[in-house]
Parts: structure tokens; sequence; C-alpha cells
């Protein structure tokens, strides 16, 4: 069983890093709304990056997403790897599925596997699962087949259909039950393997569920529920990794098509370190202001949902040249000559890994974070002025 356990960590930790090795053919598409209508065909991986991202059209390779909402109802021949608040999906993917959401919402066929980090994880009765599925997240719902193991690592287990597999489940002993019970199983589940979860923890299992295998109640030793906070106290890394991805697929897309404007902006940050905080810190005071002043305006509440979007949207943005600044700024003490490419991916995992330290790392967050803001205002003005020029 422990064996097990640090397998699939081990495999997670593998998969997270397997699609940027990828050399193919690739779309690279970003904006508000990221659309590929039904008719349309994506030869080779598509790289989408916005506020929401849908997919209706077939894609022949990899997808590789970050947006608020993301949603799937085409056909993909290859792997999904997202990260989004929502994410959806409807089609058919003939690879894997690794993504990082807030809800995932699976009604199509999945002719892989599926690694999913969630709060909510839900596995419709329409929807297929063609290979194991490992999950960490809050609840877990299985309505629709799953054709091999299924790992969770959370606090609510729901089963309703096939698993050709084991059925493992990784929770703490729970003294209350205050939401129901940890597992439930319903009638129409079907368990090819076995099943095996900690003592103390709740099973609801109905009459006519069915377990081929052994039901196994592993005893949680002393040592063991030390493992097992250990295990659950690994969470945060782990999300640290998908925030290392996600915020890797936006840089990447963004230098892809903004690759002079990247430089300009950093090399004013680099030159004007000092303005660009200021800029930053006077500009998240002043503009919340000005939109919250134009909302009491009849003809101003349109101008201040413009301005939101803008200013969201350039926060993001600012989190990711700070990132990718630090890998230059790196790159330029170290006299390594580096494309911008391997500056993002330097820069941006330097940052998040900074950044993550408490207090300290949070206030250098902060300031980082102003210094990018104030950078692209500072920049803006420059190009303002050439123009003007």
């Amino acid at each position: 069983m422990k064996g097990k356990i640090v397998l699939s960590l081990a495999t997670l930790a593998i998969f997270t890093m397997i699609p940027f090795t990828a050399a193919r053919a690739f779309d690279v598409r970003s904006g508000n709304n990221v659309i590929v209508d039904a008719n349309e065909t994506v030869d080779g991986n598509l790289y989408a990056a916005g506020a929401q991202v849908v997919v209706d059209g077939k894609v022949n390779g990899d997808i590789f997403c970050a947006g608020s909402t993301v949603t799937i109802n085409g056909e993909v021949e290859g792997d999904v790897l997202c990260a989004g608040s929502s994410i959806t999906v409807n089609g058919k993917v003939l690879g894997d599925i690794r993504s990082a959401s807030s809800e995932l919402s699976l009604n199509g066929e999945v002719s892989g596997g599926l690694t999913s980090f969630g709060s909510a994880i839900n596995i419709n009765h329409n929807a297929s699962v063609g290979s194991n599925v490992l999950a960490f997240g809050a609840t877990l719902r299985a309505d629709g087949p799953i054709d091999g193991d299924l790992q969770f690592f959370g606090a609510s287990l729901l089963l309703n259909n096939k698993v050709a597999g084991d059925v493992s489940f990784y929770g703490e002993n729970r003294k209350t039950q205050k939401n129901g019970p940890a597992i439930t199983m319903r009638a129409d589940t079907d368990i090819a393997g076995n099943l095996s979860y900690y003592e103390g923890v709740s099973a609801e299992i109905n009459d006519a569920a069915k377990i081929a295998g052994e039901t196994t109640i592993m005893e949680m030793k002393k040592y063991e529920q030390k493992q097992s906070r250990q295990m659950f106290a690994m969470f945060p890394i782990w999300l640290l990794i998908w925030s290392v991805l996600s915020f890797l697929i936006i840089a990447m897309i963004f230098v892809s098509i903004f690759p002079k404007q990247t430089n300009a902006a950093i090399e004013v940050m680099l030159k004007k370190p000092s303005a660009s905080i200021g800029w930053g810190m006077v500009a998240m005071i002043v503009i919340p202001v000005i939109i919250v002043i134009l909302l009491f305006t009849v003809i101003g509440i349109p101008l201040a949902i413009f301005f939101a979007a803008l200013f969201a949207a350039m926060c993001m943005l600012a989190k990711i040249i700070a990132g990718i600044a630090i890998g230059a700024l790196l790159a330029r003490w170290l006299k390594w000559k580096i494309s911008l490419y391997w500056q993002a991916v330097l820069g941006i995992i330097l940052s998040v890994l900074i950044f993550s330290v408490p207090v300290f790392g949070w206030l250098l967050g902060l300031i980082a974070f102003f210094w990018a803001f104030g950078g692209l205002i500072l920049y803006k003005k420059e190009v303002y002025k050439k123009l003007e020029g």
C-alpha cells in the first residue's frame, strides 16, 4: 500500500513535466475569449490562455490551456493539460487528462487516464475513463465507469458505477461526520478489484453494490497517522507545481505572441526599478478608486466594467512579467546568454518558490507585483511618447 502511494506521487511528478518535452507543430492563442469553432481543426498542439477557453472543434495533438473557465466540447487526439477555476470536458479525449481546478466536470469519453487536483471532481454518468484515476481534492463523485484503478486523496468519495480495478481511499480518521459518510457506494457500484480505506473512516455501502475483491480496513497506527498528516501536508507542494505549470503555459503563449513588447517592458523594469515600484503602488490605489467612482454614474458603468476587466488582465499579466523579469535579472547577473523562453522558465519557477515562503515570500511577491505593474505603465508611457513624436 505504501509503495502504491509513493509510486502514484512519483508518477504524477513525472506527468507534470512530460508535456513540455514535446516537440511538434503548435497553435498559440490568447485573449479574453479563445474559441476553436466546431468546423475548425487544429493540426498539432494547442496552447490557449484566456478568461474563457472553448474548444468546439478538433485538435490533432495535445491541449495546454489556462483560463477562468475551460470547456472542451470537441475531439482531442492527444492529452489535455489545463488549469482554471472551472473545467468542463464534454467531448472525446483520446489521451490523458491532467487538470488543476476548483471544479472539474467530466461528461465525455476519456480513452486514457485522469490525474486531477480540485475542490470538486465529478465523473458524471455520461462520462467514462479508460485507465487509472488519481485524484486529490475535497470531493470525488464517480457516476461514470472507470476502466482501471481509482486512488483518491481527499475527504469524500461517492461511487455509482463500474471500477475495473482497485479502489483506494486515503483519508484521515474522522471523529465526527457532519457532512455525511466519507465513502458512499450506491446501488450501481461494481468494483472488480479490492476496496481499501483506513479505520475510523465512515462508509455507507448499498446492499446492491458489488465488490469482487477483498475489503480491507487498514489500521491507522501512530506512525501511520503521522505519515498520513505528512501526505496531506504535501498538498500545497503539488498545488505549487500546478501553479508553476499554469504560469509557464501563459508565459510561453505571451512570449510567443509578444516577444518584442515583453523584452521592452522588462528593460524598463530593470533600468527604472524604483520608478516602476512607485508607479505600481500608486496605480493599485488609484485605479480601483476610479472604477468605484465610475460605478456611481449611469454613463460611467460601461467604462467601469471595461476598466475592471482591463485592470484584472493587467494584474494577471504583471505576475507573469514579474517572473520573466526575475529570470532576466538572474541571467544578467550570472552572465548567461539564454533566450526569453528560458528566462521565463527560470524566473517563474524561482519566483513561485520564493513567493511561497511564509511572510517574507509574500512581501517580496507584493513588491515584485508592484515592480511589474508599474513597469508596464512606464512602458506604455514610452510607447505613447514615441507615437506622439
